[in-house]
């Protein structure tokens, strides 16, 4: 899935939130679980079944083999507590 989010209008090219899209919209949270739990919370509709990824500063959706190449490309820094595979990105990798 693809689309763009409203965010705030500072931009630093960066990852700023997970994203988890259900039932057609996306839901955001610090990590996929706090999105998941969003989800569910708003449609009371298990599982959440939809693409997982980030969300950019300035409103891009990411998925987690594009925002890999994003946090590397913008030399986002990692939290060091999560080994990053350089292809698919966790929140784990970033906070």
């Amino acid at each position: 899935m693809t689309g763009s989010i409203p965010v705030p209008s500072t931009i630093l090219f960066m990852i700023i939130s997970s994203v988890v899209w259900h039932q057609g919209t996306p839901f955001t949270g610090s990590r996929h679980h706090d999105a998941i739990r969003a989800a569910v919370r708003a449609t009371g509709i298990k599982p959440v079944i939809g693409d997982q990824g980030f969300l950019t500063d300035d409103g891009k959706y990411l998925n987690r083999y594009e925002a890999a190449k994003y946090v590397i490309e913008t030399r986002q820094p990692f939290n060091g507590l999560h080994k990053f595979n350089g292809v698919e990105l966790y929140s784990e990798d970033l906070w």
